[in-house]
């Protein structure tokens, strides 16, 4: 059996320098961030409990999706959101 593994990261604010920063470090504490310069498929399926405001703290914050998405796809991956789309660099 496999284990899990979690790491966390302070962020001040949801500022998407800082985000993104964050991110990179809680990737690279869990040790994935090598990973995702493997050219693999990347499912990023993000919390949605309901439709909220990203202040209301319900849902995954867009900043830490898009920032999970962007460092997928800079590594070469292949990054698919649980509805099948392909998700493409903007």
């Amino acid at each position: 059996m496999s284990k899990s593994v979690v790491s966390i990261v302070k962020c001040e604010d949801y500022a998407e320098d800082l985000v993104r920063s964050a991110v990179r470090e809680a990737l690279c504490l869990a040790g994935v961030e090598r990973e995702l310069s493997e050219r693999k498929t990347v499912l990023l399926k993000p919390n949605l409990l309901s439709a909220r405001r990203p202040e209301d703290a319900v849902t995954t914050h867009p900043s830490v999706v898009k920032s999970v998405g962007e460092i997928a796809l800079a590594g070469g991956c292949e990054v698919v959101h649980p509805e099948n789309r392909r998700l493409t660099v903007t």
